[in-house]
Parts: structure tokens; C-alpha cells; sequence
């Protein structure tokens, strides 16, 4: 069966859904383990949102995705955009319970007596801003600095190692 509804005339939404009591206003799931397909799928051609939801009381949620099994909660792409916007006047823009992995970031190895690595990473601008933190004991040595370069960067200590030592970096921009 499919169905369609369609309201050119006017700014109105198409189709809406409320509810007085406490069940929800719409519901959609897929019971079919082989569906590829997501449950509810919004497009938009104009500036608004594929998908919108506001939440009125101080523990609700806009939007929330929960990913059951080793599934993802939610995700967010774009070819040339932000994959995901987090956005607050007065908070937090970000909270994150539990670990975090960001593909721009690792370790690299300093070998003794050495006082430098060079690292080769894709994306990696003069304008990139690089953290980098020895991750071993090295006595009186210290990073002195992460310097940039078109596709890669080098990580600087201030004197040379006993022993090799591990630094861990992460690219931002």
C-alpha cells in the first residue's frame, strides 16, 4: 500500500499528528530484519530541515536516535558541510557519556635519541591546530612543539630521548 499526501496551496504542513495524552503522536517501524530502508525518511528542497523536533520540557529531547545491538543511535553525513551541528547559546553545544574516537588522531613513536616524527595525515593544512601529549616518561623531556604542513606535521620534543617514546596527537581543522 502507499499513500500520499500532497498540500500545495498553502504553507501548512501536508500532514500532522498530536496527541493529548501519553502515547505517541506517530509511530513508524520496520519489523522485516532484510529491509535496508529507514522507517521515516524526510527530504527537503528548500532551507528548512529534512527533520525537525523541539522539545518544550527541560528533560525532553529535539531529536534521539538509539542504537540497539552494536547499532549506531544516530548518525549524521555531508560531502561538503557539517555532518552534524551542535549548537547552544547558554550550554554546552556537546555532551558525550563514554569513550570517544575521532579518525584524526594516534600515536606516533619518537625514537630514542631522536628529537622529531614526522606524521603524514591527509587534510592537514599550515592552519590545522595540533595537540600533542608525551604518552611515556621521558624524564625532563617535553614536547616543545606540533607543526604543520600541507598533508602532514611534525611533532618536536625539546631534547632527545633515552628510550623511544610514544606521543599522542589529534588534528583539529
Amino acid at each position: 500500500m502507499s499513500a500520499s499526501i500532497t498540500n500545495a496551496a498553502s504553507s501548512a504542513a501536508a500532514l500532522a499528528a498530536s496527541t493529548i495524552g501519553t502515547g505517541k503522536a506517530v509511530e513508524a517501524s520496520i519489523t522485516n530484519a532484510a529491509n535496508t530502508q529507514s522507517a521515516v525518511s524526510a527530504t527537503t528542497n528548500g532551507a528548512g530541515c529534512g527533520v525537525y523536533g523541539e522539545a518544550t520540557h527541560v528533560s525532553g529531547r529535539r531529536v534521539m536516535g538509539k542504537g540497539i545491538g552494536g547499532a549506531t543511535g544516530l548518525y549524521g553525513s555531508s560531502g561538503t558541510g557539517a555532518g552534524v551541528y551542535a549548537k547552544s547559546t547558554s550550554g554546552d553545544a556537546l555532551q558525550v557519556v563514554g569513550k570517544v574516537s575521532f579518525s584524526r588522531s594516534g600515536l606516533a613513536t619518537i625514537a630514542a635519541t631522536k628529537t622529531s616524527v614526522k606524521v603524514t595525515l591527509g587534510g592537514v593544512t599550515t592552519s590545522s591546530m595540533i595537540l600533542a601529549t608525551l604518552q611515556t616518561g621521558a624524564g625532563a623531556v617535553t614536547v616543545a612543539s606540533a607543526v604543520p604542513t600541507a598533508g602532514s606535521f611534525t611533532i618536536k620534543l625539546t631534547a632527545a630521548p633515552t628510550k623511544s617514546v610514544e606521543v599522542a596527537w589529534m588534528v583539529l581543522g
